[in-house]
């Protein structure tokens, strides 16, 4: 049927643009509204939406990943109100190839800056650090009744080069009551992998775990501190959030009703249910390197 006036084609060209989905860049834009409502007061929307953009141009293949995750992992910064795929290293936006669902899925990694950041935000702590430690390191640390640390870093310039050879990390809270005694916490490389194990993407070339070892293992244990310091509401949620993705469960349950309500209104609520032990392999590009 030929198109015969300005006003009819205007039409058409409108039902076309309805019926072509849109783009991940397009679908940030109106989240607009929704980011802002959420956001802590230190974070904008303006600036949210142009770090989403900026992680869509830069990082391969999430601009591939399917709508409804990406929405629903920026949602999830925004309501922590962390930065994602910045310098400051607070999250990470990271696809993830789903092999049975043969698409890409953007999958939330929160870095261990952002679980510092979040514990900060109780209130209560005035210092937070995390440390690792390598092989000609001195390290010593006793608990009980008089709890003890001790760490001088090796001189030797390859220091943290190799991350085959960190042996343990470690994290310690001191809070504002100067009363208080610090707190802190040491894993042995041992059960940061066993952490490690508990991640479905693990195995994956895009997992962190592959190329920032050093950083996967002191987000392991200063999210383990978490047990004996003080909280902050966006801590338990982001805890969730990380419990759920390693279960390979949607993560849209640990965020606030009205978050979910907007998912769902925006077709958007069917967030990845993906078992990733399974369906979290290379893409079909990387299976044939």
């Amino acid at each position: 049927m030929s198109i015969s006036t300005a006003k009819d084609g205007q039409l058409v060209k409108a039902a076309d643009q309805q019926k072509q989905p849109a783009t991940l860049e397009q679908l940030v834009v109106g989240m607009h509204k929704q980011m802002e409502s959420v956001l802590p007061s230190h974070l904008k929307a303006d600036r949210m939406a142009r770090i989403a953009v900026t992680a869509l141009r830069t990082t391969k293949d999430l601009a591939n990943c399917t709508a409804s995750s990406f929405i629903a992992s920026m949602m999830a910064c925004s309501v922590l109100g962390l930065e994602p795929n910045t310098p400051l290293g607070q999250a990470y936006l990271i696809p993830y190839y789903n092999k049975r669902n043969q698409c890409f899925d953007c999958q939330l990694i929160i870095g261990y800056q952002g679980y510092i950041d979040l514990i900060r935000r109780s209130g209560q702590v005035a210092s937070i650090q995390a440390f690792p430690v390598y092989v000609g390191d001195f390290f010593e640390y006793e608990l009980g009744l008089n709890p003890s640390l001790k760490h001088k870093p090796s001189d030797d310039l390859t220091r943290g080069d190799d991350p085959t050879k960190l042996t343990h990390v470690y994290c310690v809270v001191k809070l504002k009551d100067k009363a208080a005694d610090p707190i802190f916490l040491v894993m042995p490389r041992a059960q940061v992998e066993r952490r490690k194990k508990r991640s479905g993407t693990a195995g994956t070339s895009y997992s962190p775990w592959a190329t920032d070892y050093e950083a996967m293992a002191l987000k392991t244990v200063v999210r383990g501190i978490v047990k004996w310091a003080p909280r902050s509401t966006e801590m338990a949620t982001a805890v969730e959030i990380e419990d759920r993705i390693d279960r390979g469960t949607s993560i849209a349950p640990a965020l606030p009703g009205d978050v979910q309500q907007h998912l769902l209104e925006s077709g958007h609520g069917e967030v990845v249910d993906a078992e990733y032990e399974q369906a979290a392999e290379p893409s079909p590009e990387e299976e044939g390197r």
